[in-house]
């Protein structure tokens, strides 16, 4: 259970989008660049540009969501908030590592990693678009923790797996879950997308890998 409504989460979300309009074009833009990105990394310093892109989202998303907006809400807003901050933190820190850096995974992987990017950025804000109230009423990609969850799984699938990759994808997998709760407790089963993307990170990998043999 949730100590909140389907209804009031998603006021919560409206609240912020239209009161950080600014920001919300902002992180959609933002979104972008990071996936025309992932066609064009002849500068090694390009993938990590893109994960400090992400880093800011999971910032802004931990402070400004769970740390101000749901922080009334919900008892957990803080320990979500400082699970993102620190993902916002390994992000920077493997961005600007010398070493290994972030090479790009087979072309296969990088496939389904730009669809589960585009899916956090056009589909789920559209399907929220359709099945609520419109403008201001979606969730997107640096503002909300769903979509942000679900374009980190995409482009963490982009990149060669290793010890980088699988840091950086422990806080998603455990905000994948998360999402699985939030899904039955608030009956709002487009939050499965992010489980099901969390599930894609870990499976995926291994199935292209296998496939490849």
């Amino acid at each position: 259970m949730l100590p909140y409504s389907l209804d009031v989460y998603f006021s919560v979300i409206a609240r912020m989008n239209a009161e950080l309009w600014w920001a919300a074009m902002l992180a959609v833009l933002a979104a972008t660049l990071v996936v025309l990105s992932v066609a064009d990394e002849r500068s090694g310093w390009i993938p990590r540009l893109a994960a400090l892109t992400l880093a800011l989202g999971w910032l802004i998303t931990g402070t400004v969501f769970y740390g101000d907006r749901l922080e009334p809400l919900f008892f957990g807003a803080h320990w979500f908030q400082w699970a993102y901050t620190a993902q916002a933190a390994l992000l920077a820190l493997v961005a600007v590592a010398p070493r290994p850096g972030l090479p790009r995974a087979s072309p296969a992987a990088v496939g389904c990693g730009v669809t589960l990017m585009l899916v956090a950025v056009l589909v789920m804000p559209g399907t929220e678009a359709v099945l609520r109230d419109g403008w201001p009423e979606i969730r997107l990609v640096g503002l909300a923790p769903e979509p942000t969850l679900v374009f980190t799984c995409g482009w963490l699938l982009t990149r060669t797996p290793g010890w980088p990759i699988a840091l950086l994808a422990l806080i998603p997998l455990a905000g994948g879950a998360a999402a699985g709760h939030s899904a039955l407790a608030l009956n709002w089963g487009l939050d499965w997308v992010v489980t099901a993307a969390a599930a894609a990170l870990v499976l995926l990998p291994t199935l292209l890998a296998q496939h490849s043999h």
